[in-house]
């Protein structure tokens, strides 16, 4: 069972083993048959452990004989035994994880997987059986007291299972994941598992055959003890590579054979062609000198030309010093006029870059200027209603304080006059009193009278109170009649105050939605003139740069007629005196220039201008009529001429050649006016070739050969890959076309002037052009300056009408007001009318009640002044007194409720004004609010118009001083302009003279250029195809070398006649020599495959022996490998042997000592007092003993982390069942046995006992722990 979990050292969760309680376990008996190995060993408590996988338990279900899900387990992780009954099922367990571990059915004795479904009366008809192997890794270590335990780390468990079906198939599972089983066998593999030897499953009955087996296996399908080990060692891997390397050995000597015998061939071969490689040789080698003395005759005669043209170029120098100081002059004024034309580009670029900025600006301007205006308004508006609202305040905080100070002094009389009151009461009550006194003195005399009146009284009472109920009411009505009175007052205040004012605003806005009307009616006509402006402005702008284009091409055009005109004059006036000559018969054998002695397509114009360079020289017959001609151009001072001289022309091959892509050759597109033309023609282009545009000219130029090619439009591409032609200006006319008969484009001096005078005029009319535009320019800015102060000036009257119509609106909404005022005026004064009236008739019955009630008073005055008279003075002046007090008290009341009634009025006005001082405030307050509010934005606005503003007046200046500059510019330009004209005047008349001085060195460079072309196109023979395949030695050097160069010094030494005598013998030398020069090329192919068969040859032996010597080295390698496993595996089997039979001996040795491979392993066992044996002679028990201990002595060489066992104890007596017994039990601490036996001396040392039993056809398992249990 597990017990609690707790951390080891190294931080990991581990499980120590807990024993079962006593009533679960097996008594193990102390004493062991052999003392000696069952005594303890003293531990090494230094020994380090590697965790190992173990076996925790194992689930059948549905498995042979175990019906439904069955737990087999646990085990325990170093000796678990499994015991039962025979046919139990005891092997089913093994043949359980043979299932898992991929073994065939027929490892686990049926024929088919579906085989191993699970049968019986109770279920019959399963449709799957599987295989789950519980997995733990364990770490081995010793305790304080030195005893191994064995702690299950906290890693997650591992689950391998298998699940076979009806069908035959099967899966694999992982941690109930599917898998394949590759991935199972590889991830066992891993956890150290042999699956290859099976060594850790010994089956009943093979234990025995271990031993048993051969030295060495017969055939590939067998295994000997040799291939066991050496599977074990691990050095059978390199025995299929050293098997494959042999053969492949075999097969490289018989390749090595076959090849020397074809370089032998080869060399044969090579050796007949020899004498007429030598004397091919030879021919070359004359060849070679002919051709360098040729190169040193063509070197000699350019020298001799390049000297003469140095000589002419001398005298030519101070002219051309002239001609370069104009064309400076001239390059320093085109390049001021180039820098001042690019700077007035550049600023014209900035001052549209500023227009833009400045339109953009004033577009933004224009928007925070209106919104100015309007929070201006807004602000305005606010002011007003924040002035309105403080004087009603300050009006109102007047009465209140005033109203105040009332109330005040009002409270302060209702003081004073209930003090009065009480005063007046505590007199009035003493003297009531004296003159109750002096009455009841005159009762007697007065009694009568007394009664009468106060019967009399009596009576009068209830008028009285109806007299002052009347009185009450008549001081209501009174008091309500002020209060309406007053409210009347403040509504005629209030309504003279609106009326009026809301038409007054409306006449307002009226009026500026005229002055709108009419600043829109302008602003669309500014508009449409600006459209119109622009338009006009726009189309005279391309008409201004059409005519200044169009003015430019014309006086480009102009100087290049007058350059044409000046060297026509010099050319014609040559041609026309040469022809001359000849029409006169004076001169034979001359026929004019060469570009109107043929024709050619006018397509090809241009291309032939430029790429025929001598079309303007004259073609003559022979030198003497060539000198002829020169000496009369000179006696005459005609100028000079280049002459063609066609008897002096090489050979030329005229044929058509093949061409890249197929582009026609200049010279084929040519027709001669007759045929001998052809060579002087072909002189001047030889192989040009003509491409439609410059893409194509690159493709054919830059190919596997260079070609000079020529396009339609006038650009070159020569041989050395320079560019030129191209441009505004290109060559045309040198040649007749065949659409008409021209002059090559002559121009005479009438059309030269015509053109002059053509420019003239258009020049006048750009300036008259560019004038008027300036004027457009000028009235277009001051309509686009006008628009955005029409737009400001709209935007304020809309924004001033928006504040107007709000205005009316607040009007309107107060005259409704009025309105409802007025009615209720009116109603008040209806109001105040019946108050009035309800007043006049409660007097009136007041009156009435007084009237009823005046004879009861006049009555009982009667009477009282009978009993004054009773009474006399006395009473009289007492009765005066109390009718004084009685006076007084009745001003009294009448003052303290005039008061109180003036006091509610006060108070109501109180709440009144409070109401009104309130809305004021809160009227100030918002119009406050939204001043700051306003004022906020205001500022941000202002901040970025005066931002904006300067920003414009910035730009405004600088565009003013961009302006200025390009003014200043442009008429700089048309000075330099001017200037630039005249210098081009003087310019030409320099071309025409230094035209002229050319004319006089064109004859060397002529001479140079066809020397320089015999030279370049010398035919010499492609020597490297003939001798490429010599080493690098002085004969192939010489042959290959290029022609000498010579130094000027050298040149000057060479005797010319010596020379052409040399050259003359080298070709008679040459022309008399038979020679097959084909043989150097059958040579070279004989001399390469002599050289790739030797080469082929060396490296097949150098490939043979470099394999044989790995194949050496992989064998050294196997053997010393092997024998090193084999020497240990050889003493720890001894070392076994002599363990488990306690004195006998066994050991492994080689049949043939110097190789272990050719005939295998014996295995010789001694057992205890007997002789060296063979295997097959030993009993069943010393053959099972034998294979144990070669089983064990290979655990200790190469452990497996589990070892199950079936009955290997069967042929063992009681001795060494124990011996073994204790071994596995002691011994073994790095691996967990599972040992299935019948012994009672195997079982009973296992620390896990599993009983196997069968109940009803089906297996079931029981697991319990076996300890000691310690007695007194």
């Amino acid at each position: 069972m597990l017990g609690p979990r707790d951390l080891n050292q190294q931080g990991v969760e581990v499980v120590a083993l807990k024993p079962e309680p006593p009533s679960q376990t097996i008594h193990q008996p102390l004493a062991l048959v052999h003392s000696q190995y069952a005594q303890e060993q003293k531990p090494d408590l230094k020994e380090e452990f590697q965790p190992r996988l173990v076996i925790e338990e194992l689930v059948l279900t549905n498995f042979k004989s175990y019906a439904g899900r069955q737990t087999v387990g646990p085990f325990n992780a170093s000796f678990s035994a499994i015991v039962g009954p025979n046919g139990s099922g005891k092997s089913n367990v093994i043949d359980s994880l043979l299932f898992v571990f991929g073994f065939r059915a027929t490892k686990m004795r049926q024929s088919k997987l579906s085989e191993l479904i699970h049968n019986s009366e109770a279920f019959p008809d399963l449709s799957f059986c599987q295989v789950d192997i519980l997995f733990k890794k364990v770490l081995d270590r010793y305790d304080e007291n030195g005893e191994l335990q064995t702690e299950y780390l906290s890693v997650p468990d591992l689950v391998v299972s298998r699940k076979a079906y009806r069908n035959n198939s099967s899966d694999y599972f992982i941690n109930n994941k599917k898998c394949t089983y590759a991935d199972m066998q590889a991830l066992l593999r891993d956890q150290g598992i042999d699956l290859d030897h099976k060594r850790f499953l010994i089956l009943q009955g093979e234990v025995e055959s271990i031993a048993q087996m051969k030295p060495k296996a017969e055939g590939n399908s067998d295994d000997g003890l040799l291939e066991y080990l050496e599977d074990i060692i691990g050095t059978a891997k390199y025995k299929g590579t050293i098997e494959s390397s042999l053969r492949e050995i075999d097969d490289l000597n018989d390749i090595c054979v076959q090849k020397a015998h074809r370089y032998e061939i080869v060399e044969k071969a090579k050796e007949d062609l020899e004498g007429g490689k030598e004397n091919a040789l030879e021919y070359l080698r004359k060849e070679k000198a002919l051709a360098d003395k040729k190169s040193l005759y063509l070197q000699y005669r350019l020298l001799k030309d390049k000297d003469l043209l140095e000589k002419k170029t001398a005298a030519l120098e101070s002219l051309k010093e002239k001609l370069t100081k104009e064309k400076e002059q001239t390059a320093r004024h085109n390049e001021e006029i180039d820098e001042l034309t690019k700077h007035h580009h550049e600023l014209s670029s900035q001052v549209k870059a500023i227009e833009k900025q400045v339109a953009s600006l004033k577009s933004a301007h224009k928007k925070i200027e209106r919104e100015k205006i309007s929070m201006d308004e807004k602000i305005k508006h606010n002011e007003n209603r924040k002035k309105k609202a403080v004087k009603a305040l300050q009006n109102s905080s007047s009465q209140m304080r005033e109203t105040e100070a009332n109330i005040a002094e009002l409270e302060r009389s209702q003081k004073e006059s209930q003090t009065q009151l009480e005063e007046l009461h505590s007199a009035l009550k003493k003297e009531q009193e004296q003159l109750e006194a002096i009455k009841y003195e005159l009762s007697d005399k007065t009694k009568d009278l007394s009664a009468s009146v106060e019967k009399l009284q009596q009576q009068l009472e209830p008028w009285k109170d109806k007299i002052n109920a009347k009185q009450a009411e008549i001081d209501i009505k009174t008091s309500q009649l002020e209060m309406l009175k007053q409210k009347h007052q403040e509504l005629l205040k209030e309504t003279t105050e609106i009326e009026g004012k809301a038409d007054e605003k409306l006449e307002l806005v009226k009026a500026k939605e005229k002055q709108i009307q009419h600043l829109q009616k302008e602003q669309a006509h500014v508009s449409e003139q600006i459209q119109l402006g622009e338009a006009e402005v726009s189309e005279a702008s391309e008409k201004l740069k059409a005519m200044e284009s169009e003015i430019r091409v014309l006086r480009d055009k102009v100087d290049d007629a007058r350059s044409r005109v000046t060297s026509t004059k010099s050319r014609n006036r040559v041609l026309q005196a040469l022809t001359h000559l000849k029409n006169s018969g004076r001169l034979q054998g001359f026929y004019g220039r060469l570009g109107d002695l043929g024709v050619i397509d006018d397509k090809y114009d241009v291309a032939v201008s430029t790429g025929g360079g001598s079309l303007d020289d004259m073609v003559v017959d022979s030198v003497e009529t060539a000198q002829q001609c020169i000496n009369y151009m000179r006696k005459n001072n005609l100028g000079f001429g280049k002459f063609i001289v066609l008897d002096k022309l090489r050979k030329f091959n005229l044929s058509k050649i093949p061409t890249p892509n197929n582009v026609p050759r200049l010279f084929d597109l040519i027709t001669p006016c007759d045929p001998k033309f052809a060579p002087a023609f072909y002189s001047s282009m030889y192989n040009t070739l003509v491409a439609s545009n410059l893409e194509e000219a690159n493709k054919v130029a830059f190919g596997a050969k260079r070609w000079r090619v020529v396009t339609l439009d006038g650009k070159l591409v020569d041989v050395s890959g320079t560019l030129s032609g191209g441009g505004s200006r290109v060559f045309s006319g040198a040649m007749k076309l065949k659409s008409a008969t021209s002059k090559a484009g002559e121009i005479s001096e009438v059309e030269l002037n015509a053109m002059s005078e053509d420019v003239q005029t258009k020049e006048d009319a750009f300036l008259k052009a560019q004038a008027a535009f300036n004027e457009m320019e000028t009235a277009l800015a001051a309509f686009k300056d006008r628009l955005p102060e029409i737009e400001m000036a709209i935007s304020k009257l809309r924004l001033e009408i928006d504040m107007d119509l709000e205005e009316a609106k607040e009007a309107k909404v107060r005259a409704k007001e009025v309105s409802v005022n007025k009615k209720a005026i009116a109603s008040t004064e209806d109001r105040m009318i019946k108050e009035e009236k309800a007043i006049a008739k409660l007097e009136a019955e007041k009156q009435d009640l007084k009237d009823q009630s005046q004879g009861l008073e006049d009555q009982i005055a009667e009477l009282q002044d009978k009993i004054m008279q009773v009474g006399g003075v006395k009473l009289k002046m007492q009765k005066s007194k109390v009718d004084s007090v009685l006076q007084k008290l009745e001003i009294l009341n009448e003052k303290e409720s005039n008061d109180s009634l003036q006091l509610t009025k006060l108070k109501n006005q109180v709440t009144r004004l409070n109401n009104q001082i309130s809305e004021n405030e809160a009227e100030i307050k918002e119009a406050e609010e939204t001043i700051n509010q306003i004022r906020e934005v205001y500022d941000t606005s202002l901040a970025s118009f005066q931002a904006s503003e300067k920003e414009l007046q910035d730009l405004s200046s600088q565009m003013d001083e961009l302006l200025e500059k390009c003014d200043e510019i442009k008429e700089e330009l048309n000075f330099k302009q001017s200037k630039i004209a005249d210098l081009r005047k003087g310019e030409i008349k320099l071309v025409t003279e230094i035209e002229k001085c050319e004319q006089s060195i064109s004859q060397c460079d002529r001479n140079i250029k066809k020397i320089t072309d015999e030279m370049g196109h010398a035919e010499t023979r492609d020597l490297e195809t003939l001798v490429g395949w010599m080493e690098d030695c002085d004969t192939k050097q010489r042959l290959l070398a290029p022609p000498p160069q010579f130094s000027s010094e050298d040149l000057k030494n060479v005797d010319c006649e010596a020379l052409a005598s040399e050259i003359e013998e080298l070709e008679k030398q040459t022309e008399s020599m038979t020679v097959d020069l084909d043989i150097l090329q059958e040579y070279a192919r004989r001399y390469k495959e002599f050289n790739e068969r030797k080469a082929d040859l060396n490296e097949s032996v150098a490939k043979r022996d470099e394999l044989k010597q790995a194949c050496e080295d992989l064998k050294k390698r196997r053997l010393d490998e092997f024998m090193a496993g084999f020497n240990t595996i050889s003493l720890t089997l001894k070392e076994m042997y002599q363990m488990i039979t306690m004195g006998g001996n066994a050991e492994l040795e080689l049949v043939d000592s110097l190789d272990p491979f050719s005939e295998g392993i014996l295995f010789s066992v001694m057992p205890p007092k007997k002789s060296w044996k063979n295997i097959s002679n030993l009993s069943g028990g010393e053959k099972t003993l034998s294979s144990l201990a070669l089983v064990f002595a290979l655990h200790r060489y190469k452990p497996t982390p589990l070892y199950v066992m079936d009955e290997i104890d069967a042929a063992l007596d009681f001795r060494n069942v124990s011996i073994v017994a204790n071994y596995i039990k002691e011994r073994t601490k790095n691996a967990q046995f599972i040992v299935i036996s019948l012994r009672n001396n195997m079982f009973e040392l296992a620390q896990q006992l599993v009983g196997i039993y069968k109940v009803s056809n089906m297996t079931k398992s029981i697991s319990m722990q076996n300890r000691d249990i310690l007695t007194a």
